[in-house]
C-alpha cells in the first residue's frame, strides 16, 4: 500500500522513474477498488473513482515508460488498437540502469 500511496502523493510529477512495482501496485489495487466501488455502489460511482485517479494513472506511466528509457509520449499508443500490445510489452520490460531519464 506504501507504493500505492506513493504514486497518489506524485499525482502531478511527470518527472523521473516508477520501477514495475510501483507500476502494477498501483494499476491492481485501483483495479480492485473500483470494481468494490461498482460492485457495492453502481458502476456511477467507479466511474467517478476512475476520473479522480486518472491523473496519478497517467503519471505513474510516464514515469514508467522514462525507467524502461522511452517517452512519455509513448503513452498516446493506447489510443490506437494495435498499439496497446507494444504498450504493455514496454510496461512490462525491465528497467534499464542508465538512461537520460
Amino acid at each position: 500500500m506504501t507504493l500505492y500511496f506513493k504514486c497518489l502523493r506524485q499525482y502531478s510529477d511527470f518527472y523521473g522513474r516508477a520501477r514495475r512495482a510501483e507500476f502494477w501496485t498501483f494499476w491492481i489495487v485501483t483495479g480492485i477498488v473500483s470494481s468494490i466501488l461498482s460492485d457495492a455502489l453502481g458502476a456511477g460511482n467507479a466511474r467517478f473513482f476512475f476520473l479522480v485517479i486518472f491523473c496519478p494513472w497517467v503519471a505513474v506511466a510516464v514515469r514508467r515508460l522514462h525507467d524502461t528509457g522511452r517517452s512519455g509520449w509513448t503513452l498516446l499508443l493506447a489510443f490506437s488498437c494495435i498499439g496497446v500490445i507494444p504498450l504493455f510489452v514496454f510496461l512490462v520490460e525491465q528497467s534499464h540502469a542508465s538512461n537520460q531519464y
